[in-house]
């Protein structure tokens, strides 16, 4: 899946010039495969780990402090 959508990327009218994808492994193949479709090489941002948002069914007490603050520098970031 990954091979196509970097296949199906590469042929848009658009020139992409950065894959970036987070430090876990299956978001690490995942652009690396769709980077290389694209002639680009994918870089690695932690600020993209999983973590769990405000609102995704938990109650305020369970999200972690940590989490809400890396949301907060990717969503500045990106």
């Amino acid at each position: 899946q990954a091979q196509l959508t970097g296949a199906r990327l590469a042929n848009y009218p658009v020139k992409f010039t950065r894959v970036i994808s987070s430090e876990f492994t299956r978001a690490r193949e995942t652009g690396d495969l769709i980077a290389a479709a694209l002639g680009l090489t994918c870089k690695r941002d932690a600020r993209l780990n999983e973590t769990t948002p405000p609102g995704a069914g938990l109650r305020p007490e369970q999200i972690e402090a940590p989490a809400e603050a890396q949301l907060a520098a990717a969503w500045e970031h990106f």
